[in-house]
């Protein structure tokens, strides 16, 4: 990830007791030539698993008419959230970006209940007797998505390898105190 971002002369270093990514000492003071031949290469893997679009396929349970329509209902709903959500640029490019550079890309869909679900309605204006469009707010929550840095997450049992059997995972940020006050006032 350092030498994605150009640190080439970047080394782990111990200061003032703490571990830190620190530029190595260059005692000479002498310009360094500095040629980024990671960056090119994530770029290019990026691009080329991020080329086509992925599908969803729904295979009915049974041959019969209401389940055959279920799929198909399923499979547009895919569509939908995969078009509402940009999730190709949105969320699976930068989910690529971290497996590309760590092995590893997560995407993590959650509730997010402070999304509001507008519609539109038309109503008369009495002065003017125009038609108008506005919006209303329907509903509130929907579903979101979000590509995860490996980084940022913690499982219990380090010894399993299949993240589907770890009984529970973290995602762990760092918040600034403003942030905690303006998301968990009291």
């Amino acid at each position: 990830l350092a030498f994605y971002n150009g640190y080439q002369y970047h080394d782990w270093r111990s200061v003032n007791g703490k571990e830190g990514l620190q530029e190595e000492p260059n005692p000479a003071g002498l310009p360094r030539i500095t040629v980024n031949r990671i960056e090119p290469v994530i770029r290019t893997e990026v691009a080329k698993t991020t080329s086509g679009q992925p599908s969803a396929s729904v295979v009915p349970a049974s041959n019969d008419e209401d389940d055959l329509l279920a799929a198909n209902a399923a499979e547009q709903l895919w569509q939908a959230i995969y078009d509402k959500n940009r999730f190709q640029t949105s969320v699976l490019q930068p989910a690529e970006f971290w497996r590309a550079i760590t092995g590893n890309g997560f995407i993590k869909a959650y509730w997010d209940p402070t999304i509001e679900i507008k519609e539109p309605v038309t109503d008369v204006d009495p002065l003017t007797m125009e038609k108008r469009v506005t919006q209303r707010v329907a509903d509130m929550g929907d579903v979101k998505f979000e590509a995860l840095s490996p980084f940022h997450l913690f499982v219990p049992d380090l010894a399993q390898e299949d993240i589907e059997q770890q009984p529970y995972i973290f995602t762990v940020y760092t918040k600034s105190e403003e942030w905690i006050k303006q998301n968990f006032a009291s």
